[in-house]
């Protein structure tokens, strides 16, 4: 956890920015999109050692997937899960087993 504190810090000094930046403009936004983008941020560079910029483009590939399999219909999603673990299951089998 400590190695992953910078990470997080710049993440969060980013978010900071932002805000201040939309502040400082007089701008209205929408904070939960904003911590959206934190969180994709910080869960891609510290679980999948990838740079995101999900704070300052809302279109980054990360954000945008986890928002399809995240939202809608949870039997989307269940159908998802179980065709991936089904085209996975080679790799689990010869990798764990």
């Amino acid at each position: 956890m400590k190695q992953m504190a910078p990470i997080m810090n710049s993440a969060i000094d980013s978010l900071v920015n932002n805000v201040e930046n939309k502040c400082a403009a007089g701008e209205e936004f929408d904070i939960y999109l904003m911590y959206q983008g934190l969180t994709m941020d910080v869960i891609g560079r510290t679980a999948f050692g990838i740079q995101t910029d999900a704070q300052n483009n809302p279109n980054d590939p990360l954000l945008r997937s986890s928002k399809i399999l995240l939202s809608g219909d949870l039997r989307r999603n269940y159908l998802f899960v179980l065709a991936s673990t089904y085209i996975f299951r080679n790799f689990f089998t010869v990798a764990y087993f």
